[in-house]
């Protein structure tokens, strides 16, 4: 049994994998907890309830956007598991190639994104992640060029209810028109709506800069099916990828 841990900046995804599957999976406020013995005690009710236990678990997959959390997942894994933890990040040894400045710059849910996306959907696709960040990602012929980083939604919303007097906090969802007549709605129009046409625009541009539509366009992340609602392009939600990925990882790191 493989447990996986997919740590963003405001959720981490535990997920619980045969190897061939997600069997399971459950979301935590990333600083929900902060010692290896709070993480236990969230964690194994949980795993209890669908007739797991950690002793069961034979390797500990991380991917962390969270340096912080870093040392809470060692101690973890130390003192409840029977290994260590294998930490998910861009390797040339790896099939895919990375065709960027920095590997140590690349967010490790990133390259488990990119790695299930070439293991489901071949060497050509767009992936959009959808989470504190939008990050999209772009695997042309194999090989990983790069992408582009938006503020999410909830950012977005966050960052104009501080530093703004009068505006509000609103509910995510798709506006009805492209025009507000309330506050409330031009808020969702410039935000939801706004970043929508940005991250279309920006995949209409990838697609003309590498000369090809021919690229499955791939989205993931708690925000994604929001999205969808108005978008000319993202038309495949996988709300596994990320986990899928760190799979595929461990598969490659074990046989390399």
């Amino acid at each position: 049994m493989i447990l996986l841990a997919d740590i963003g900046n405001t959720h981490t995804v535990f997920g619980l994998s045969s190897g061939k599957k997600i069997l399971g999976s459950w979301r935590f406020s990333t600083g929900r907890y902060e010692t290896e013995d709070e993480l236990y005690t969230h964690l194994h009710p949980l795993l209890e309830r669908e007739g797991i236990t950690l002793d069961s678990v034979e390797e500990f997959v991380v991917a962390s956007v969270v340096p912080s959390v870093n040392e809470c997942m060692e101690r973890f894994a130390r003192r409840y598991l029977k290994n260590g933890v294998i930490w998910v990040k861009a390797s040339n040894v790896l099939p895919v190639k990375w065709d960027i400045v920095s590997l140590d710059q690349l967010g490790s849910d990133r390259v488990a994104n990119v790695l299930a996306a070439w293991k489901e959907h071949g060497n050509n696709a767009i992936i959009v992640d959808f989470g504190t960040a939008i990050t999209i990602d772009v695997l042309f012929q194999g090989t990983f060029r790069g992408g582009a980083i938006l503020p999410g939604f909830m950012t977005s919303i966050y960052g104009l209810f501080r530093n703004t007097a009068k505006l509000p906090m609103v509910d995510l969802k798709f506006p009805r028109s492209p025009v507000g007549r309330d506050t409330d709605e031009n808020l969702r129009v410039g935000i939801v709506l706004g970043t929508v046409r940005a991250i279309d625009g920006l995949i209409e541009d990838i697609f003309s800069f590498y000369g090809t539509d021919d690229m499955k366009v791939i989205c993931t992340g708690g925000q994604a099916p929001l999205a969808m609602e108005g978008s000319r392009f993202l038309s495949f939600y996988d709300p596994y990828l990320t986990l899928k990925g760190m799979i595929v990882y461990f598969e490659l790191v074990r046989k390399s």
